[in-house]
């Protein structure tokens, strides 16, 4: 029950933030959102701030703005830093709120699942509704005693009905089901099995043993009396349904038991439960005895609440969502980086083709990005290089120099290629376009054979990817062919 006060005051928490967010938001017209990205709003403040109480706090994303404006050229670092920080805010407060719903779910689902009553009350069926089991975990006071114990909790009593022509046929099976872990009936030295019903019949059945000082009316064993040569005892049992009875009776020779202490608190309780049993056979509940052998008894439930477990599990996604959303953000940041290694080369060909139609720098860098932005491969497929190249193209129209233009180029790519292309581009333009083509021309020559090495080396790759499947395919062959074999030289 603490853990579902504590689960209800945690998600008291939550909806209280979300209330919080909504109505803030809300009044500074922010609506239009969901209320999952107006609670990632309301946190973010806090999360992103530099310092608490004089304290200085790690800032959240360190190296994550040069991935963002990598990945989105041309578009606000501080917007795309927000946002992707508040997506993660959503996706984990999301998974953390539904963690918790379940969690008291299954919590609530625990205590309705609950058989005891009251801490000392188990129901019983109705009529026709068949005797019970509960299995219930029991400790002794003061004493270093605790165990599960099976309780049988038997149906409310059945109106009048006799089948007396089963009771010849239960002698047989009494006979064998009342020697419990004893081999024969000649030599009985640990309790018998005083079994209260058999399955398959629905009679009563209740035990009386010739000398109560040897075996009890619960079949324990008392070694008191007993000496090593044995005692001949004699059981008799009673069956009985509504008031129709059969009695029988037969002899077992007893011998001094060996008790374990646990047997004996086991005994003594199975005692009073059946004291128990007899008092309160007509009430709804069966009461379980609060003593026994003079120590206090403590019954509960063996009801396993897994509502912890899923808690924690959906605290552990939600961290683990979060820490992932990075690793994406490093995979399509890699992604983009191989990217314009792969084309590269391209832009250097065209730059020195272009050139030596006798074009300027500045134009051919236009004419490429300006062919990206028309044909129909910059629709299909987002190429990162080109877009650079579009956004360089615009700076300079809107007055930036052309040479501090083309360094800012190198720097958004981030890649030592282009900036060694800028270099020798800068590097023109500050002393003319005469050794420019050939070195483009060089540039470009050594690019396709960075390019062939690459394409080489992720070639190796796949195949030492595809060594494992390859071996594992190469033991399923040679089973298929090997087992029929063994099995022709067997036969």
């Amino acid at each position: 029950m603490i853990r579902i006060v504590v689960y209800a005051l945690l998600l008291s928490a939550l909806v209280g933030i979300m209330i919080a967010a909504y109505r803030k938001y809300k009044s500074l017209g922010e609506s239009g959102h969901d209320i999952f990205y107006m609670t990632a709003l309301f946190i973010y403040p806090g999360i992103n701030r530099k310092k608490i109480k004089g304290i200085n706090l790690p800032q959240i994303g360190e190296g994550l703005s040069n991935r963002l404006k990598a990945l989105n050229p041309g578009e606000s670092v501080e917007t795309l830093k927000k946002e992707y920080i508040l997506g993660k805010i959503r996706l984990f407060f999301i998974i953390v709120l539904s963690g918790n719903v379940l969690a008291i779910a299954v919590g609530l689902a625990s205590i309705a699942n609950r058989e005891l009553i009251e801490g000392r009350m188990l129901e019983r069926n109705g009529y026709n509704g068949g005797d019970k089991i509960s299995v219930l975990h029991v400790e002794a006071e003061g004493l270093p005693f605790e165990e599960d114990i099976s309780v049988l909790v038997k149906e409310k009593l059945y109106t009048e009905e006799m089948l007396s022509e089963m009771s010849e046929n239960i002698k047989e099976d009494l006979e064998t089901e009342v020697l419990g872990q004893n081999e024969s009936v000649d030599y009985v030295d640990s309790n018998l099995n005083f079994v209260k019903s058999v399955e398959g019949y629905p009679f009563g059945i209740v035990w009386e043993s010739g000398d109560c000082n040897l075996i009890d009316s619960e079949g324990r064993i008392h070694s008191d009396d007993l000496t090593e040569e044995g005692e001949i005892v004699t059981l008799t049992y009673v069956i009985s349904y509504n008031g129709w009875k059969a009695e029988n009776s037969f002899a077992v020779k007893v011998y001094p038991p060996t008790y374990a202490e646990k047997e004996i608190w086991e005994n003594a309780i199975r005692e009073e439960l059946e004291k128990s049993q007899e008092a309160t056979g007509m009430d709804n509940t069966l009461l379980l005895p609060d003593v026994a052998d003079d120590t206090d008894l403590v019954w509960t439930e063996n009801n396993k609440d897994e509502s912890i477990v899923l808690f924690i599990i959906s605290i552990l996604v939600a961290g683990l969502v979060y820490y992932l959303k990075d690793k994406d953000l490093d995979k399509n940041y890699k992604e983009r980086n191989a990217q314009l290694l792969e084309d590269y080369c391209s832009i250097v060909n065209r730059m020195a083709l272009y050139i030596s139609a006798g074009m300027t720098i500045k134009s051919a860098f236009q004419k490429i990005a300006a062919d990206y932005g028309s044909k129909s491969y910059g629709k299909k497929k987002r190429h990162f290089a080109y877009e650079e190249m579009a956004i360089t193209c615009n700076e300079m129209q809107n007055g930036v120099p052309e040479a501090r233009a083309y360094e800012n180029f190198a720097l958004r790519c981030g890649v030592g290629e282009y900036t060694r292309l800028v270099g020798l581009l800068t590097q023109s333009l500050k002393k003319g376009n005469a050794e420019l083509i050939s070195d483009l021309k060089r540039e470009a020559y050594k690019a396709q054979n960075d390019r062939q090495n690459y394409i080489r080396k992720k070639g190796e790759e796949a195949g030492t990817k595809l060594l494992l499947p390859m071996m594992m395919m190469l033991g399923i062959v040679m089973v298929i062919i090997m087992v029929p074999a063994f099995m022709s030289f067997a036969l």
